[in-house]
């Protein structure tokens, strides 16, 4: 995975738009897309401005991509997700998904039981 996919994923994980990224990092608009890797310079004020970003896990692909579980440390106003890896993601989307369906069961015996209680009411 190149140095650009890196930076595009922990802008994924963080909600941060790569436009929004583009701008305050005063770059052009798609310059992660481009086939070029991002330069040293570049690297250095990314560090600077996203300060919980594993540069290690983007130079070498090494530990998590984030060094801090503060989905907010970068202050960056779109932030919304302190997800490290893409494992913890799927994790997370499972347990959702066996809570709504526990949720939707629930909901469905409290139908029931409201039913049986207007049935006896008569």
């Amino acid at each position: 995975m190149s140095i650009n996919k890196r930076i595009i994923e922990y802008l994924d994980f963080k909600g941060i738009s790569q436009r929004s990224f583009s701008k305050r990092m005063g770059l052009s608009e798609g310059i992660l897309r481009r086939g070029n890797n991002i330069g040293s310079a570049h690297l250095k004020k990314i560090k600077e401005l996203y300060p919980d970003l594993n540069i290690n896990w983007v130079l070498l692909f090494e530990n998590e991509v984030m060094l801090t579980d503060n989905p907010f440390a970068a202050n960056e106003p779109n932030s919304k997700y302190q997800i490290k890896t893409k494992n913890e993601l799927v994790s997370l989307q499972r347990e959702q998904i066996i809570l709504q369906k526990k949720l939707l069961k629930a909901k469905e015996t409290i139908i029931k039981l409201t039913n049986e209680i207007n049935s006896v009411k008569k």
